[in-house]
């Protein structure tokens, strides 16, 4: 299954690195209509916030890949974001300089995105928000 936006784990890690739940476009959430009436019913994923009972937010890979600076700036250097197919058909994002990459990551292209945000955040550069 293609994964379409943060899980609980991965947005809690987001939150965890300092970004905001308002810049979240979805939510993992209880249906509100049977949340009070089923035990053990599990989170469903909804485009917008959904009722009180969210237990979430949630970025789509769109709102992640917006939040990408085009550039960043290392040692008076500018490296510039790229993310493409590769020929085993994973997916690879990187911030490069010429032919020379400051920091890549390769797998699925929602993971790619994900794990750039995460480098982002935890080395303190700023996300286009």
């Amino acid at each position: 299954m293609v994964q379409i936006a943060t899980s609980i784990e991965q947005s809690n890690k987001l939150l965890e690195l300092g970004l905001s739940s308002e810049s979240a476009d979805m939510c993992w959430a209880l249906p509100c209509a049977i949340a009070d009436k089923v035990e053990n019913i599990p989170p469903q994923l909804y485009v917008e916030p959904y009722c009180s009972a969210d237990i979430a937010p949630a970025w789509s890979l769109s709102r992640l890949e917006s939040m990408l600076p085009c550039g960043i700036t290392i040692d008076n250097q500018s490296y510039l974001f790229s993310k493409w197919n590769r020929l085993d058909k994973s997916w690879k994002a990187a911030y490069h300089l010429d032919d020379n990459e400051y920091i890549s990551f390769t797998g699925d292209s929602f993971e790619v995105i994900y794990n750039m945000i995460v480098w982002l955040l935890e080395n303190d550069y700023p996300l286009s928000l």
